[in-house]
């Protein structure tokens, strides 16, 4: 070493900065618990799959896990299992949020996001609570009705096929019938068609819709989708429909089938439901196509889709019981 060469004393944290640090993260720790607690609850409770919904259930609540009653000053853990019927679609930004607390104190976010879920998937979520003193209901037998709701983005598809016929085959009565009616898609807002037909080449034939609130309620409108093949298919005089080719039609629809057109209509759905109707033509140049070569039936059934695309609310509640306390007398 040098003879004028300084090297500094190394620093050296004192105890009470070693227990101060200590104390700081078990600060943090405490204060952050109430956050990711649901999510370290949710990972060690089981997820479930293949979860099947009656045809008028999009995303619900299928069960619960929920204490029935709760002493005073205690913390407890409500848990809600959201799943999407197998027979519906997949689902996207799921809210799920708890409310009508009254006395009862929530320790965790109020409202979850759920980026996706998919057809038949459940998933758990949970939400930790904490009874009040007796003291904030008089130590008398009280019972609060803590509520949840759901709201979602839901859409649902039907292919509905069309028919056209010669009109040799017309006057014959000899040409095989199609599944006409389709009695209802899967989710919250009931979707049916009926094509009208058959019909002979140069005619019209007629898609109708029907759709149906089935009980929870519909946010904003329903955007309704007619997606099928340009080049043989036609719905003349779109524009008197309200139908729109717009950019917003093709990015937002259900139905993701290359090289087809998409037509979409913004419609408010009544108490009542609502019923619709479009004329289906064959384009000029397909029905010359059909006269020339006189097939005896053509079926469009994989080239003509209705789909509906809604945001949906549903909510429910769940009643905990805060329990009593016995005073000794002595």
């Amino acid at each position: 070493m040098e003879p004028n060469e300084y090297y500094p004393p190394e620093k050296k944290h004192s105890s009470a900065e070693g227990v101060l640090i200590f104390f700081v993260v078990i600060i943090v720790l405490f204060l952050s618990l109430p956050f990711i607690m649901p999510a370290i609850q949710a990972a060690l409770i089981p997820h479930y799959g293949q979860y099947v919904g009656n045809s008028t259930q999009g995303v619900v609540i299928s069960s619960s896990r929920i204490p029935a009653s709760v002493p005073p000053k205690s913390l407890f853990s409500a848990v809600l299992y959201v799943s999407n019927n197998l027979n519906g679609n997949n689902a996207q930004n799921i809210h799920l949020c708890i409310d009508n607390l009254g006395i009862i104190m929530n320790k965790s976010p109020t409202c979850v996001l759920i980026p996706s879920l998919f057809a038949g998937g459940t998933l758990p979520e949970v939400f930790n609570l904490l009874s009040p003193p007796n003291s904030f209901y008089g130590n008398v037998p009280y019972t609060q009705e803590v509520g949840y709701y759901i709201v979602y983005p839901y859409s649902s598809i039907i292919a509905q096929p069309v028919e056209f016929i010669s009109q040799s085959s017309e006057l014959s009565g000899k040409y095989p019938a199609i599944q006409s009616v389709y009695n209802g898609s899967s989710g919250p807002v009931r979707l049916s068609t009926l094509s009208q037909g058959p019909v002979t080449y140069t005619d019209s034939s007629t898609v109708q819709l029907s759709l149906l609130n089935t009980g929870g309620e519909v946010l904003g409108n329903v955007t309704i989708y007619l997606v099928f093949n340009s080049s043989l298919l036609d719905i003349p005089n779109s524009n008197i429909y309200k139908l729109s080719s717009s950019h917003y039609c093709a990015q937002t629809s259900p139905i993701n089938t290359p090289g087809l057109e998409t037509l979409c209509v913004n419609e408010t759905l009544g108490l009542n439901g609502l019923q619709l109707s479009y004329p289906v033509n064959l384009t000029s140049t397909e029905a010359s196509n059909l006269l020339a070569s006189n097939p005896p039936y053509v079926e469009f059934g994989g080239q003509f889709y209705v789909g509906v695309r809604y945001t949906y609310e549903t909510n429910g509640f769940f009643p905990i019981k805060l329990q009593t306390e016995t005073y000794n007398s002595q």
